[in-house]
Formats: C-alpha cells, structure tokens, sequence
C-alpha cells in the first residue's frame, strides 16, 4: 500500500491526495460538481462511496485524519494546520470546477438509471424493481449524507408491513389503508409526496407515531424540528428526506406556501457561503408530516395536499412508557420494513396498469398508493373510497377553518336566507352584521370587499363541494351569486331562529335572493 509522508508545505499533501494515493484503505474516487457549482469528492471505502462537498466540515475532518499518519513505527506525521489544509480544499475545489463529471445527490431514496428505487441503507445500498429487491453497489456519487443520519436495519424479505399497527393507535380502516400507502411510497424519490398529518386527542401518542414512521423511512438523531420557520426548515430538509414538524398549532400564510412548494417540489436561491454576490439554487422534494391536537393546515391549497391520520387516545391500562415501546418496535423494525420493500416491488410490477384519475390533488401519489393497496391486497375501491373520506375530512376542515364558511352556514341554515345575489360590498356588510350571532368576531373577517372577494376565491371549491352554488359574473356590477345546499332547506325547521332580521336592512333583498334554487 502506497504511504504519504507530510511534508513542512502542503504542495506534496495535495499532489498525493488528487491524484487518488490509497491511504489506510481509502482513496480519492472521483471528483464532481452539482449544477449548482458546487465541488463534491467521492472517496472509496471499501464497496461503498463517501461522498463529501469540498467546502463541508466533514471533508476537512477527513483530511485532517488521513494527514496524521504513521511513517514507520515510531514517528508521526505533522499536524494539518489551517492554511494547509484551506491550500488543500481550494486545490480539490478548482479541480472539481474543471472536471466534467456532473453529479446531483440525493437524500436517503433516489432513482437508479434503469428506474429501479435506491435506498440508502447507509450500511447497505437497497435496490428495488417489479422483480424484486436486493443490496447493491455503486460506481458513482448517488447520496449525501449528514452526522445525523443513522443506518435502517437490515429488512426482512417476506417481512409483516400490518406490524406498524402495534405502534401507532390508528384505528379507522381508511386511515390505516391509506396510511399503509404512504408509507410505502414514501420510499418513491422525483414524485410529489402529501403532506402527512397525525392529529387526535391529548394522550393519543401523536409524536410517538411521527417518530415510528421517520424510524420506518428516514431514521435520524433528530427526530423532529419545533420551529415553523423557513430557515429551521430547510436546513432540515437539506440533510433528511423525511421532515418532522412536532406539536404545530397552525402555520402562517407564508409558511403553508412553504410547505406547499417543498412537497410538490421547488427550488430555493441562496446566498453562498463566504461571498458577497455568488448565488446558488437548491431543489427540495420532500415528505413532510407534522402532529397536533387538531390539523395545523387551515389553508385551502395546503389542505388539499394532505392526508389526515386520526389517532385515538390511548387507554391507561394499555399504555407503555417509551423506552419499552420503542425497545419493542426495534425488534419488529426489520420485519416492517422488510414489508415496505416487498409491496414497493410488487406495486412496481403493477403500476403500468393502473388507469384513470383519482380525486386527489397528488396525482402521483393517486397513482402509486393504488398501486400499493392492490399489492396489499385491497381492491382499488377499497383505495378510491378512503381518498374520499380523506377529502371529505379535508373539506370540513378548510370550511371550519373560514370564518366567512361559518357565517354563511349561518346565515343560510338559521337565519333563513335562501339565497345571495349582489356585490361583494353587500356580502360583506351582511355577513358582518350576523358575525358575532355566528360566534365569529368582525376582526377575522376581510377587510374590504375586494379582500372579501378575494377569500370567497379561496374557499370556492370547499364550498362547492358541499354542494353550494357559487357564481361570480364580472361585469359592470360584478355580481355574486351563492345558494346553499338544497338539503338547508329541509334542515332549517330544527332552529327557532328564523330569519333575517340580524342582517342589515340595506343587504337583506340580497339575502332573500332564491332563483338559482331551482336549479340545484
């Protein structure tokens, strides 16, 4: 095995470690550039590539140590200092910019160049086909890794998928079905992913189910991040493919959009370390959970991203302290995600014949977790039917969130208006006048009648699909047209309170509007 002695310069360090001399059994395998620009250096250990970017604290920390070698039995080599070992990572760095070897890393799952899914083991690389799965080997840089990341057990060919159950306290056969599906194609890398969502009562072990599927897909020492900021979240999303928001109540406007962006897929411009003016473009496609004790997305276009998992409380008698569940879930790990590879290879297999839409925003996810149930053994209706529970459930959710939803009920079930017809300004005044009565405070609502337009924009698909008319003509008066669902008519006589008499005199002819009834 060729030795490297250190020298007082470091020119004879940097000729010896670009030109890939084998040091106590690693050597340089490659070097790369992202399409970012960034360098990246591949080192062989073994059957298997660490791949570090030149200007990471990993690669310094490995210099550093193959620096300090033995030459000879007795003498040791000098330590690296800083201006050595910065005169080194330029060296390494401006190689990279010449090479022409163009990599882009992954996180944990990725997609081979045959289409089989990659999965980073990190003691092993796991490829999966529609013939089956397997460990593998690579030639070239596929994933990155950070400290965090902690190795997934060794599956279980044959293994039991249905033993999660022990673990998460999900009881409603939908949610278990389409939970199932997610799981699985979470491993899936390049397809939008939903946003995942465990919600219940205090006690239904929220969290504990958050960390058993993270354990399941993308175990890390970080389980989860508290903060709901941009920046907590993408460097988290930088260095995991699953990422955890634990105990969030509800998200700002701006961070719901966030989110939106890095389930779908988006790519994010920063400011480059150590420079004024040099700019680089990161792309995330993430899965995103996140926990509370109700859903933390109240927005419409968030909402219609997710899917819902109810988790009930756990009764006393039945609970486990945590080190003896999760002790338990250790033993039972490999046989689950043994049953994750196993229905990911067969739903390759039937992917290609999976045909139509589904009703989802996710198409892809539509596609894949059908795929997925029928390599379960449940019948696509059974996929079809949990989907639409799972939006009607969202549906619900996005119209109880809206104040102007909840004073429109209202109004249209107790106050007894049949129907609206008129200008947004005289939505507005009536629906501020029934606003208190409704137990909405005026302070929610928009603040003017474009701001009022703008919302009924936002929340027109959740009302439609509880079967209210909706219809906006934009003209000279700009009219709106709402009626609701034909089914208030017949519920009105349950409340006393019936009629109008709460709306401003100058709005009421618009509330009493009721032609386009006959036609729901």
């Amino acid at each position: 095995m060729p030795t490297m002695t250190i020298t007082s310069t470091s020119r004879d360090l940097n000729v010896a470690l670009v030109n890939s001399i084998n040091v106590s059994g690693f050597a340089f395998h490659g070097l790369w550039r992202n399409s970012s620009g960034e360098g990246i250096v591949s080192i062989a250990r073994g059957s298997a590539l660490d791949v570090y970017p030149t200007r990471s604290i990993e690669l310094r920390r490995y210099l550093r140590q193959k620096a300090y070698l033995i030459d000879g039995e007795n003498e040791r080599s000098r330590i690296l200092n800083d201006n050595a070992l910065d005169s080194i990572i330029g060296t390494i760095d401006a190689l990279c910019d010449l090479s022409d070897n163009e990599v882009n890393l992954s996180v944990r799952v990725a997609t081979g160049a045959g289409g089989e899914i990659l999965v980073d083991g990190i003691s092993n690389i796991y490829s999966i086909t529609a013939d089956g799965w397997n460990i593998t080997s690579i030639d070239r840089p596929i994933f990155k890794r950070s400290s965090g990341m902690k190795p997934l057990p060794e599956p279980v060919p044959g293994g039991d998928i249905h033993k999660v159950f022990e673990y998460l306290n999900i009881k409603d056969k939908s949610d278990r079905l389409l939970f199932l599906t997610y799981l699985v194609s979470s491993f899936v890398a390049d397809i939008p992913h939903p946003f995942g969502n465990f919600f219940g009562s205090q006690g239904a072990a929220k969290t504990t189910a958050m960390k058993v599927f993270t354990a399941i897909v993308d175990p890390n020492t970080v389980t989860d991040i508290h903060s709901a900021s941009e920046n907590d979240f993408q460097i988290a999303a930088s260095q995991r493919w699953v990422v955890c928001l634990d105990n969030v109540p509800d998200f700002t406007r701006k961070f719901s959009d966030y989110i939106c962006k890095v389930v779908t897929g988006a790519s994010f411009i920063k400011r480059r370390l150590y420079t004024d003016d040099s700019m680089m473009a990161e792309r995330f496609l993430r899965v995103v959970v996140a926990n509370g004790i109700t859903v933390p997305a109240q927005r419409a276009d968030l909402l219609d991203r997710c899917l819902l998992f109810q988790l009930e409380r756990i009764e006393r008698h039945l609970r486990k302290d945590e080190k003896t569940l999760f002790a338990d879930f250790e033993t039972d790990r490999a046989q689950i995600l043994g049953g994750c590879f196993d229905a990911l290879s067969k739903a390759m297999a039937l992917l290609p014949t999976i045909e139509g839409s589904f009703n989802t925003r996710m198409a892809d996810y539509g596609k894949w977790g059908c795929a997925i149930a029928l390599a379960l053994g449940y019948c696509r209706s059974d996929f079809e039917d949990a989907l639409e529970k799972n939006n009607q459930r969202l549906n619900e959710e996005s119209l109880d969130a809206s104040p102007i939803a909840t004073v429109l009920d209202y109004i249209f079930l107790k106050a007894g208006s049949s129907g609206f017809r008129g200008s947004a300004s005289d939505l507005l005044s009536g629906i501020r006048s029934c606003a208190e009565s409704a137990g909405i405070e005026p302070r929610y609502l928009p603040s003017s009648p474009h701001a009022m337009g703008k919302k009924l924009v936002e929340i027109k698909a959740n009302l439609q699909s509880s079967q209210y008319f909706i219809e906006f003509v934009r003209g000279k008066e700009r009219i709106w047209t709402i009626c609701p669902p034909p089914s208030y008519a017949k519920d009105r006589s349950k409340y006393l309170n019936n009629s109008l008499s709460s709306i401003s005199s100058g709005v009421t002819r618009a509330f009493s509007y009721n032609d386009k009834m006959t036609d729901l």
